[in-house]
């Protein structure tokens, strides 16, 4: 047993009452009364006529809400146990959760789903077939609670094609750094300058007997590849520059259906930031509800141009050239970059050169109607 946990109920439940009680006193009760249930069934009691203290004779409303509350109550929690509160995924390491609930969403499988009708095993199956990364899945309901357990399937290893005759080729220019030939003969070594398109692996090769054999030729070529990039900041910079108004918009999802608590989806301002933040609702602490809180808080941003420095500027174009260089396919080995003003058109320029170390092998298969090509030594 939580001691701490039962300690903070009671007196949760205690501040309740309180409340109830000095709400009841505020709106008429007698103050030595408040929310006495001895009193309140004395005076009902009488109200029925099972005494004669004429000053206590009043069929209290309090005994009939309790009554009518209780049965409620009862009735809600009947309802809700045949309704799925929360979905639990286990299993996924590479598959996002929320793409597994918006399948099983699909197949009928959401919170709000009515238990006694939801067909388990035809769920499993859909979810199987229409989910390729999925390859085996387990659906438990137990209570309020549907545990979905799965196994994602396994990528097979790459499939190595021998067929046909093809030669690798350089996709772009670049200097090689290194070159491995699984299948095939190599055609260059490191420090060789290669032009696209050129063969860096063939299919032929030449046997001791000066027989010619032909494969389907496999490898990888590294090189060093040259990227340029050029950013113009002008003296005149313009920038968002948020204003300090908020606004907030909230939607409760109970038992997946959506209730929109605005009037007006969009915000009351035109240029705006949006975060979204999500929670589950919870009562005092540890009572978790099957209520979810969407909250979009909208933040207003003006755009504002100014005259910046040459210290600034490099700033920004800085900025925008790191941008560059992070979304680069391959290693980055080395940039340099230029700087200048340019006072004719009031602007600041960065000029970037970037050596990136990247493979350039791609296959291209061989044409052989015209005869086999001629093989140096």
């Amino acid at each position: 047993m939580n001691v701490k946990r039962e300690r903070i109920q009671i007196v949760i439940a205690g501040l309740i009452i309180g409340v109830i009680a000095s709400l009841l006193v505020f709106f008429g009760n007698p103050s030595n009364m408040g929310f006495c249930i001895a009193c309140f069934l004395r005076d009902t009691a009488g109200g029925l006529g099972l005494h004669r203290a004429a000053a206590v004779q009043y069929i209290r409303p309090e005994i009939i809400g309790l009554v009518l509350g209780s049965f409620i109550g009862l009735l809600i929690i009947v309802a809700s146990s045949f309704i799925v509160w929360e979905i639990d995924v286990t299993g996924n390491t590479n598959i996002e959760t929320a793409r597994i609930l918006k399948a099983l969403d699909e197949h009928a499988l959401r919170v709000g789903t009515f238990i006694p009708t939801f067909n388990v095993r035809k769920a499993e199956l859909d979810f199987i077939l229409s989910f390729d990364e999925i390859s085996s899945i387990s659906i438990n309901i137990k209570g309020n609670y549907a545990y979905v357990d799965v196994i994602e399937r396994r990528t097979p290893p790459p499939f190595d094609d021998t067929s046909g005759i093809y030669d690798v080729v350089a996709a772009e220019d670049g200097v090689v750094t290194s070159i491995e030939a699984i299948r095939g003969s190599p055609m260059f070594k490191a420090g060789d300058v290669v032009l696209k398109g050129e063969t860096l692996i063939s299919a032929f090769s030449t046997g001791i007997y000066e027989t010619i054999r032909a494969c389907h030729a496999k490898g990888s070529v590294y090189a060093l590849v040259y990227r340029n990039f050029t950013v113009e900041i002008p003296f005149d910079y313009t920038e968002r520059v948020e204003t300090g108004r908020t606004e907030r918009k909230t939607e409760l999802s109970v038992l997946g259906r959506d209730f929109a608590l605005y009037l007006d989806e969009k915000p009351s301002f035109d240029a705006y930031d949006a975060q979204t933040g999500e929670e589950n609702v919870v009562l005092f602490g540890f009572l978790k509800l099957p209520v979810q809180k969407r909250t979009v808080v909208y933040r207003e941003y003006a755009r504002q141009t100014r005259r910046i420095g040459e210290e600034e500027a490099l700033g920004h174009a800085v900025r925008a050239m790191d941008n560059w260089l992070s979304a680069l396919d391959g290693t980055l080995q080395s940039v340099e970059y230029t700087w200048k003003r340019d006072d004719e058109r009031e602007v600041y320029i960065l000029t970037a050169e970037a050596r990136v170390e990247k493979d350039i092998a791609v296959e291209k298969e061989l044409d052989l109607s015209d005869g086999l090509p001629e093989l140096s030594g």
